[in-house]
C-alpha cells in the first residue's frame, strides 16, 4: 500500500514540476498514512480549489481516479460500471487504469467518429454464408439471418425442400387422387372422377356436377353435390323406392300436421288440410264454431253447442224429433216401465205410476207397498190369517180343516181327511180317536201332530263313526276329515288319502304322506337326487343319476364335447363350445379377430387381419392409397405394395424379371437343359420329349466339368452362463453350410 502511495506522489510531483509549481513535502504521521501538504506557492496556480494557507489541505485525485476513505488515497474509477451506456450501441466498455476504452462487438465496425456502426453482412456476400438456395439475406444489429422461399425450410445451414404431400391434403388423396412433390412446391394428379385440378395445380377441387348439368337426376329427384360425386335425393313429399322417387302419402302414413278436426287430402309431393264441418281455420289449426249463436239454427226449444256441431234440446218429458229441431212427447213408460213397480200410464210431458189391488203407492210415486189385510179384524179369518203379497189367506190348526167359505175352520175326525192332520203317520186309538206317530229317526212333537228329527250323532252309541258323524233328516251318515276317505269295507272307518300314488311299495300313512322303503326318500317314494338330475337326467335311486347323451357328472350338469374344446374354449352344451373372443369354430380351433376384420378383410391369425387391396390398418379400416411400382412389374406380376411385386409361379425377382428354371421330371437326357413348365431344350444331335434319342452318326462322350456343392461344417461358439453362483464361459458345437469345389461327369454328343 505504501509503495502505491509513493508511486502516486512521484507522479504528482512530476506533474507539478512540469507546471513550474513547488514540490510537496511528504509528512508521515503516527498512523503511517500519507498526507499531502500544499506548498504556499501552489495558492496562485491552483486557484480552483478551496484552499486556506493556514490549514493543511488534501489534494484532489486526478481524472479517472476517486478518493477512498478506507485507504485514505486515490483509486481507479470504473467508468464502465458508473456509466453503462458510455460506449453506445454495439460496443463493449473495457475499464483501464485511470480511464476506459470502447471495443466494437462482432458485427460492428469502428468509425472515424469513434462510434461502433452495424456491419450490413448481406451487402457483402463474402461476409455471410447464406447458400445460393436461400432466397434472401436479412441484416440485423450485429448479425444477419438467412430465409428460404416458399416450399423450403431452413435446416442445418441450408434450405431443404418441404414435402407438402405429407402435411397437406389439398389433393384429397383419400378420394383416389395423388399428390406429387416437386422442388419447392407440389402438384396434384386428380385421377378420381368428380375432381379437377385448380388453376394453381395445388388442389383437387370437387366438381359440382349439379351446377354443370340440369338433367343429371331424373325428375322429381334433386341433385345434391357430394365430395367427388353427387347424389340424387328425393325432395320433401317424396320417398326413395329403388332409384326412383315416388310420392309419399303423408295422410296415410300419419306424417302430416293437420289438426285432429281436419281432413287430410294427399297431393303429389304434398298434402292439403281442410277443417271439418263445424270448425273454422287453415286446416292445421281448427277451432269449434258455436252454431247456437247464429240465426241458422232452428231449434224449437233450446240449443246446446257441441265440439264441431250443435244439438237442439227439449224440456223434461219431451225429446227431439227425427228432424233434429222440433220436440215431441216422451213415452216414459216405454223405457223400463218408467221406473214404476207395477203400472205406468203415459201422459203428455210426463207419466203416472199406479198399483194393483192389495198394494198401496209409495210416497216416491213409483214403488208399491203390500197392504197387510190381517191387521184389520184378522182379515175375517176364524183362526189363522196369513198375509201374502197383494192378498191374504185364512188357515186352520193341524187338527182342523178350512171350510169352503175360506174363513172358518172345523175339527178333523178321520185319517182320510188331511192324513188326520198328522205330518207323517195317522192312526186310530181303541176308542176310534185319531192319533199321530212318526217314522224311525223321528220323534213326535208336543203338539201331537208334527215330527222332529232325532240327532243320532248326539248319541255315540248310535253314531259309532270313526271321525265325523253327520246328522240327516231321519238318520245319519259317517264322513271323514280332510285328507281322508271312507274305507270300501266299512261304513264307519276312514283311511288317509295321498294325492299321488305311493310308488316303489310305499304305503300312504297320513294325508299326502307316504311311508317309503329304504333308498326312495323322495316325494311319493320316488328316488331322490340332491341336487336334482339336470338336462333330462333320470334319478334311479338315492343320488344316482342316469344322464342323457352329451351330459355327464354326478348330476348330469357337465356337458361333453367331442372333440374337446380347444384354445381355452368351454363346453357349455353337448358338442357346443363357448370360445374366447380370439378363437372361433365348432371346437374353437380357428383363430378369430376381435373386433372383426372390416371391408372384406380375412382373419388369418389370432387378432391378425389380411386386408384386400386398397385397405390397411389393424382391422382393414383405413382406405389405402393405390400402390405404385416403379419400374413396373414384368411378366404378369401384380403390384401389391410400393415397389413390391407379386410374381407368377414361374418368375422371380423384384420386378419378376427372372424366369424360374425348375427341375424337369423325368429329367432331361443327353445334356438337355430344363426350361420352365417342365420342358427340355435338347443339345445338338438329340431329340425327343426328354432329349432321349440320338441322331444317326452321333455318340455320347463323357466329359468332366467343374462343379460345387454345399456341406455342413462344425465350429465352436462361446456363450456366458451361470456356473453355480458365478458367470463363466461355455462352448457349444454349431454348424454352418460351406460351399466346396467338386467335379461332375456330363455327356457330350459328338456327331
Amino acid at each position: 500500500m505504501q509503495a502505491n502511495v509513493m508511486l502516486f506522489v512521484m507522479k504528482f510531483a512530476l506533474i507539478l514540476s512540469l507546471l513550474g509549481v513547488a514540490t510537496c513535502q511528504d509528512v508521515i504521521g503516527d498512523d503511517e498514512s500519507p498526507t499531502y501538504i500544499v506548498d504556499e506557492y501552489l495558492e496562485q496556480d491552483v486557484g480552483d480549489y478551496d484552499y486556506n494557507p493556514d490549514e493543511d489541505h488534501i489534494l484532489p485525485c486526478l481524472s479517472g481516479f476517486e478518493w477512498n476513505e478506507n485507504i485514505q488515497g486515490c483509486i481507479d474509477s470504473d467508468e464502465c460500471e458508473q456509466s453503462p451506456g458510455a460506449c453506445g450501441t454495439g460496443s463493449v466498455c473495457i475499464n483501464i487504469e485511470g480511464s476506459f476504452k470502447c471495443v466494437c462487438e462482432n458485427g460492428f465496425v469502428n468509425t472515424q467518429a469513434g462510434l461502433c456502426e452495424d456491419v450490413d453482412e448481406c451487402a457483402f456476400p463474402e461476409l455471410h454464408p447464406c447458400p445460393p438456395s436461400a432466397s434472401s439475406c436479412h441484416n440485423t444489429d450485429g448479425s444477419y439471418y438467412c430465409s428460404c422461399g416458399p416450399g423450403y425450410v431452413w435446416t442445418r445451414g441450408h434450405c431443404q425442400d418441404i414435402d407438402e404431400c405429407q402435411f397437406s391434403d389439398g389433393c384429397k388423396r383419400l378420394h383416389g387422387n395423388q399428390c406429387v412433390n416437386t422442388d419447392g412446391s407440389y402438384t396434384c394428379d386428380c385421377q378420381s372422377r368428380g375432381f379437377e385440378k385448380s388453376t394453381d395445380g395445388l388442389q383437387c377441387v370437387d366438381i359440382d356436377e349439379c351446377s354443370r348439368s340440369t338433367v343429371i337426376c331424373a325428375a322429381p329427384s334433386i341433385c345434391q353435390n357430394a365430395v367427388g360425386s353427387y347424389d340424387c335425393v328425393c325432395p320433401q313429399g317424396f320417398v326413395n323406392v329403388g332409384v326412383d322417387c315416388q310420392d309419399k302419402d303423408e295422410c296415410q302414413s300419419g306424417e302430416h300436421n293437420c289438426s285432429e278436426a281436419a281432413s287430410c287430402l294427399n297431393s303429389v309431393g304434398s298434402y292439403d288440410c281442410t277443417c271439418l264441418a263445424g270448425y273454422v281455420g287453415d286446416g292445421k289449426n281448427c277451432s269449434d264454431v258455436d252454431e247456437c249463436n247464429t240465426t241458422e239454427v232452428g231449434c224449437e226449444f233450446g240449443c246446446e253447442n257441441q265440439i264441431g256441431s250443435y244439438a237442439c234440446t227439449c224440456s223434461d218429458g219431451y225429446q227431439v224429433d227425427v228432424d233434429g229441431s222440433t220436440c215431441i212427447d216422451v213415452d216414459e213408460c216405454f223405457n223400463e216401465n218408467g221406473g214404476c213397480d207395477q203400472y205406468c200410464q203415459n201422459v203428455v210431458g210426463s207419466y203416472i205410476c199406479s198399483c194393483a189391488f192389495g198394494f198401496l203407492l209409495h210416497i216416491n210415486q213409483k214403488s208399491c207397498l203390500d197392504m197387510d189385510e190381517c191387521q184389520v179384524q184378522n182379515g175375517g179369518c176364524s183362526h189363522i190369517c196369513t198375509n201374502l203379497p197383494g192378498r191374504y189367506a185364512c188357515e186352520c190348526p193341524g187338527n182342523m180343516t178350512l171350510n169352503p167359505n175360506q174363513y172358518t175352520c172345523e175339527a178333523i175326525t178321520s185319517c182320510e181327511e188331511k192324513n188326520g192332520g198328522c205330518e207323517q203317520t195317522c192312526g186310530y186309538t181303541q176308542d176310534n180317536q185319531v192319533y199321530c206317530e212318526c217314522n224311525a229317526g223321528w220323534i213326535l212333537n208336543q203338539d201331537g201332530r208334527h215330527c222332529d228329527d232325532v240327532d243320532e250323532c248326539a248319541h255315540a252309541s248310535e253314531g259309532n263313526c270313526e271321525q265325523l258323524c253327520v246328522n240327516t233328516p231321519g238318520g245319519w251318515t259317517c264322513e271323514c276329515n280332510e285328507g281322508y276317505r271312507r274305507r270300501n269295507d266299512s261304513l264307519y272307518a276312514c283311511q288317509p288319502v295321498c294325492s299321488s300314488q305311493c310308488l316303489n311299495n310305499g304305503v300312504c300313512v297320513a294325508p299326502n304322506k307316504c311311508y317309503c322303503p329304504s333308498g326312495y326318500p323322495g316325494p311319493d317314494c320316488t328316488a331322490l337326487c340332491s341336487p336334482s338330475c339336470a338336462h333330462g337326467g333320470t334319478c334311479m335311486r338315492y343320488n344316482l343319476c342316469i344322464c342323457k347323451n352329451g351330459w355327464s357328472g354326478p348330476n348330469c350338469k357337465k356337458a361333453r364335447c367331442q372333440p374337446p374344446c380347444a384354445n381355452g374354449g368351454r363346453c357349455v352344451a353337448p358338442n357346443r363350445c363357448e370360445c374366447s373372443r380370439f378363437f372361433t369354430g365348432s371346437y374353437c380351433q380357428s383363430p378369430a379377430c376381435y373386433p372383426e376384420c372390416q371391408n372384406g378383410g380375412r382373419c388369418v391369425g389370432r387378432n391378425k387381419c389380411f386386408c384386400p387391396r386398397g385397405w390397411s390398418g389393424a382391422r382393414c379400416q383405413t382406405r389405402s392409397l393405390p400402390y405404385s411400382c416403379n419400374p413396373a412389374c414384368k411378366n404378369g406380376g401384380t403390384c401389391i405394395g410400393t415397389n413390391i411385386c407379386r410374381c407368377p409361379a414361374t418368375f422371380r425377382g423384384s420386378q419378376c424379371e427372372t424366369e424360374i428354371v425348375g427341375r424337369c421330371r423325368p429329367s432331361c437326357k443327353n445334356g438337355g437343359t430344363c426350361l420352365a413348365r417342365n420342358k427340355c431344350a435338347c443339345s445338338q444331335g438329340t431329340t425327343g420329349y426328354r432329349c432321349q434319342r440320338l441322331e444317326r452318326a452321333c455318340q455320347r462322350v463323357p466329359v468332366t466339368v467343374p462343379d460345387e456343392r454345399w456341406i455342413r461344417k462344425s465350429f465352436e461358439v462361446s456363450y456366458t452362463a451361470f456356473c453355480g453362483q458365478q458367470l463363466c464361459t461355455k462352448w457349444r458345437i454349431n454348424q454352418r453350410r460351406v460351399k466346396v469345389p467338386t467335379t461332375r461327369i456330363v455327356y457330350k454328343i459328338q456327331c
